[in-house]
């Protein structure tokens, strides 16, 4: 899955396997955009 797909998701329905997914597709990458938008959304 896309990084931009799965991140997209993760927005949409905030599911921790969307989370899961973009951490798989691209490890660091992901988790420093989900630690973003984690402090962005809440």
């Amino acid at each position: 899955m896309p990084v931009a797909t799965a991140l997209f998701l993760s927005v949409v329905f905030w599911d921790n396997w969307a989370i899961a997914a973009i951490e798989t597709a691209n490890c660091n990458f992901g988790k420093g955009l989900m630690a973003f938008f984690s402090g962005y959304l809440r």
